[in-house]
């Protein structure tokens, strides 16, 4: 894997490593950029893409914002994903939080704000 920052290889790395503690996952770093991108279990399948503290911080706010939409059971996640698909035209592939850029978190953002306010 490549950072998307400065093309530099990603250093492979367990969580034990990264963290200092094991959390049962690997993760990508590029230490120059501060990005990184952890990985599905202990497999080298990435969870998203690289993500710098600036991303990462968009990313958190996204979360934010949408996973009370589903923890609330409001509605299932699997519907919740799919709603946030459809009301921002993404494939599949692409609704995931951890695939999105800046832009993309901020639209998230408003998204569910205006749903929460029309939903209570």
């Amino acid at each position: 894997m490549e950072c998307p920052y400065c093309g530099s290889p990603a250093v492979f790395m367990t969580h034990k490593e990264f963290y200092g503690r094991d959390y049962g996952g690997n993760v990508y770093v590029c230490r120059p950029c501060d990005a990184y991108v952890g990985t599905h279990g202990r497999s080298k399948a990435p969870l998203g893409t690289m993500a710098n503290a600036e991303l990462r911080r968009y990313r958190n706010q996204a979360h934010a914002a949408f996973d009370p939409i589903w923890k609330s059971k409001s509605m299932h996640r699997t519907a919740a994903y799919r709603w946030m698909q459809k009301v921002m035209d993404l494939t599949p592939q692409e609704a995931h939080i951890g695939m999105f850029d800046v832009p993309k978190c901020i639209k998230l953002v408003e998204i569910c704000s205006r749903y929460r306010s029309h939903s209570s």
